[in-house]
Order: C-alpha cells, then structure tokens, then sequence
C-alpha cells in the first residue's frame, strides 16, 4: 500500500519529526557557545542552562551548575562566559569561554576547571578543531585526542586533533585546562601529527600573563 499525502504542510512536519527522530540528543549542540541567554545578567553568577546550554562545567571532579558572566575570579579556579560588554577577550561572535585554573606559587593547582558535552562524533569528521588562546587537554569518551596548533591569526590560535576513530559514535566531549576557547567543530581535514603536546604546561604561563593584564571588573 502506497502512503499518499495531499496535504504539504503534513507532509513537511512529517518530514521534521522523521528527522528529530534520526537525530535525537544524540548531536552536539552550542558548540560555538552563541545560544547564550544571559537577558538580565551584566555581570556575576549566571545559570548554566543560560549561559552554556548543552554544557557542563567542572572544578575538579566538581560539576557545578552556574558560570560567570563578563567577570573573572581572583585567584580561585572559575569558569566565565564573557560577552558583549567584557573588557577580556571574545575570539569570535557574540560569546567566548573563559577557563581560569587555581593558581599558586608553583603554578595551577587542583581544581582545574573543564567543559564537557555528551554527543555523537559525525559520521565524517576526521578531526576537532577550535579557537583558543592558552591551551586544553582533550578527550572524547575519556580517551585523550592529541592537539596541535594548526595555524594562528591575530586574536587567536587554530588548534586540532585527530578524531576519525570515534565517528559516528556517542561519548563525552571534554575540554580541560585554562584560557579563551570558542568555536569548537567537526571537521572532514585531516591534522598533521602533533608537533608539541605541552599545550596545558603552557596554558598556565600564557593564563597567568593574561590575569596580571587584565582588572577584574
């Protein structure tokens, strides 16, 4: 029996549900952090659900549910989302994020904050790349994909790792470490092989440079 809908409309929404169906939760979503609702924040704790949906933060093992907005902490681990109004950097958009690790004489210590996202790999991505200043450790699904700088503009730093062996499948996307980050994304390019794997070592130097640089607000 051959299934005939006269109505397009009908046939349209059938259409959306079929694809919502294929799609689920499994995909990532806000991964260049521009779904940002802050109406009525300026400055301050801000909800997670406002500032980063489809995210999670962590200090430490500790999942906590609120970031700041357009601040910075002094001196303990924070996560911010900074945006329109911020004196600190935004890399592209409307909104970037800001992973502070906890500082002390020696360097960060624990907690050190992460953002992490449960999703499914396209089937063609061959890569992840993002936009950062300072640098991140990152994996997927626990597993640690090695990250290279793959090219350089004036206000931020392209970076990559090879993900070809988890497309198509569900797990934890997890960026740990300190400084700017935005713009996250699948790409079907392959990276060259890592060059350097002392991103997060140089994060803490490249962060704390940046601190001293900027006031709080």
């Amino acid at each position: 029996m051959t299934l005939r809908l006269r109505n397009p409309l009908l046939l349209l929404a059938l259409l959306v549900s079929l694809s919502v169906c294929a799609f689920g939760q499994g995909t990532f979503r806000n991964l260049d952090f521009e779904s940002a609702n802050v109406t009525g924040y300026s400055t301050g704790g801000v909800p997670i659900t406002n500032a980063l949906p489809g995210w999670k933060v962590y200090l430490g093992t500790f999942e906590i549910d609120w970031v700041l907005y357009n601040d910075v902490s002094i001196g303990a681990a924070a996560i911010s989302l900074q945006g329109p109004g911020s004196s600190l950097t935004v890399l592209q958009g409307s909104y970037t994020v800001f992973l502070q690790p906890q500082f002390g004489g020696g360097g960060p210590l624990i907690p050190i904050p992460a953002i992490a996202q449960t999703g499914t790999v396209p089937a063609s991505a061959i890569s992840v790349r993002f936009y950062g200043l300072a640098g991140f450790a990152v994996s997927f699904a626990g597993q640690t994909i090695p990250i290279s700088q793959l090219d350089t503009t004036p206000n931020y730093n392209i970076y990559g790792g090879d993900i070809s062996m988890f497309a198509n499948q569900t797990g934890e996307l997890r960026f740990t470490g300190g400084g700017y980050l935005d713009m996250i994304h699948f790409s079907a390019q392959a990276v060259p092989e890592p060059s350097m794997f002392g991103l997060l070592g140089f994060s803490a130097l490249r962060l704390g440079w940046q601190l001293r640089r900027k006031p709080k607000l």
